[in-house]
C-alpha cells in the first residue's frame, strides 16, 4: 500500500493560468454596465460599524461575497458558452469535467501566399456520395485515390458462403392429388440475396433419391414461390441455392378421399357398403366405425384390393337409425381420412 497522494491535475496547467489571467484581468466596457447603481445601492443599506475590528470584518466578508458571486458569474458564463472564445476554451479544458462546453471552432484562415508567388484556387474535395464521384473542375491529380471511389459490384458466389436459405409450405396437409406453394428465402449475412436461382428438389416418402422439381430466381426480397405438380404421396422438399446452398427439408402429407357408396345388401334388411379411396394402394386398411354417444367407434376393418377399394355388409336396424363411415388409415405414403358420415334406417 502506498503513502503518496496523486499529484494534482491542475498542477502547471496552461488552461488554468489562462483562466487565472481572465479571471483577474481589468473588466471590459461592456461588463461595468449598471457598476453605479450597483455601488449606490450598496451604499444605501450598508450598517455603519463599530471600531476598526468590525469595518475589517465588513470589508473580509464583502471581498470573499465579491469572489464568490465573480467564480459563480464565470462558472454560469462558461456554462451558457458566452465568454469570449479563447476563455471558453480554458475554462473548457479546466471545467470540462462537470459538463461545461468547449468554444465553437473556427475555420482556420488560409495564409496568405508568399510574394511573387501564383494564387491558384484550391481544388474541391472528393465527393463523398456513392460511386465516388467527384465535385465539377476537380482534377484527377487534385485529389487522391480513395477506397470509396470504385464502383460497387454484386457479391460473387464466393461472398455467398454464410447464406441461409429456408423453405416453407402453405399448406401442411393437402387433398390428394392436388398442388402445393412452397416458399423459399435467400440471405447472405442476414440480408437478401437478390436475383439467384434456387432449385427445388423432392423425394417422395419411402425413397431414398432427390429429383429435380423447378427453379426459380429470387426477388428483391430475396424470395422465390415455386408450386411443383401434382402431389399424390407424401412428398419431402428442400432447395438448394449459390455455393451449394442447401435448406431443410419440409414435408407435405396427402389426404386421399374416401368415397362410400350404398347399395342394397343380399339379404333382406341389409345394405352393401362400398369403400373407395383414390390414390391409396391395395393392401391399405380401412376402418367401418358407428357413432354412438358421441364417439366414434370402431367395429369392423378391412384391407383395400383391386382398385383402391372394399366393401362392407351391413344390417340396417330395425328401429332408430345407425350412423356409420369409412376411415383411411395413415401409412407413409399418405395421410389418415374419413369418408362422409351416411345414416341407415328402415323405410
Amino acid at each position: 500500500m502506498t503513502t503518496e497522494l496523486p499529484e494534482d491535475p491542475f498542477a502547471a496547467s496552461p488552461a488554468l493560468d489562462l483562466l487565472s489571467s481572465a479571471l483577474t484581468a481589468a473588466p471590459a466596457d461592456d461588463e461595468l454596465v449598471g457598476e453605479a447603481a450597483a455601488l449606490a445601492m450598496y451604499r444605501a443599506v450598508r450598517q455603519p460599524g463599530r471600531g476598526p475590528a468590525a469595518r475589517e470584518h465588513r470589508r473580509t466578508r464583502t471581498l470573499v461575497a465579491a469572489a464568490a458571486l465573480a467564480l459563480a458569474g464565470c462558472m454560469a458564463a462558461a456554462y451558457a458558452a458566452v465568454l469570449p472564445a479563447q476563455v471558453q476554451h480554458a475554462a473548457y479544458q479546466v471545467l470540462g469535467f462537470i459538463g461545461v462546453p468547449d468554444a465553437p471552432h473556427r475555420p482556420p484562415s488560409h495564409p496568405r501566399p508568399a510574394a511573387g508567388a501564383p494564387v491558384t484556387s484550391p481544388s474541391p474535395p472528393a465527393s463523398r456520395h456513392p460511386g465516388g464521384s467527384r465535385s465539377p473542375g476537380t482534377s484527377p491529380r487534385s485529389a487522391p485515390a480513395s477506397p470509396s471511389a470504385s464502383p460497387r459490384r454484386s457479391p460473387p458466389a464466393a461472398a455467398l458462403a454464410a447464406t441461409g436459405l429456408t423453405i416453407a409450405a402453405a399448406r401442411q396437409r393437402i387433398a390428394a392429388g392436388s398442388r402445393d406453394e412452397l416458399y423459399a428465402e435467400l440471405t447472405g449475412r442476414g440480408r437478401p440475396v437478390a436475383g439467384q436461382v434456387v432449385q427445388l428438389l423432392q423425394r417422395d416418402a419411402g425413397t431414398a433419391h432427390w429429383q429435380p422439381a423447378g427453379q426459380m430466381l429470387t426477388n428483391l426480397a430475396g424470395g422465390a414461390t415455386l408450386s411443383p405438380s401434382a402431389i399424390t404421396v407424401n412428398t419431402w422438399f428442400r432447395l438448394t441455392g449459390p455455393d451449394q446452398t442447401r435448406s431443410s427439408p419440409v414435408l407435405v402429407i396427402v389426404v386421399p378421399q374416401v368415397s362410400l357408396g350404398l347399395t342394397a345388401g343380399p339379404a333382406p334388411h341389409t345394405v352393401v357398403l362400398t369403400v373407395g379411396c383414390q390414390y391409396a394402394a391395395p393392401g391399405d386398411f380401412v376402418l367401418l366405425q358407428v357413432r354412438a354417444d358421441g364417439f366414434w367407434e370402431s367395429v369392423r376393418s378391412h384391407r383395400l384390393g383391386p382398385g383402391s377399394a372394399t366393401t362392407f355388409t351391413v344390417r340396417v336396424p330395425a328401429t332408430g337409425r345407425r350412423v356409420l363411415r369409412a376411415v383411411l388409415l395413415a401409412t407413409v405414403s399418405h395421410g389418415r381420412s374419413a369418408s362422409e358420415p351416411i345414416i341407415l334406417r328402415r323405410s
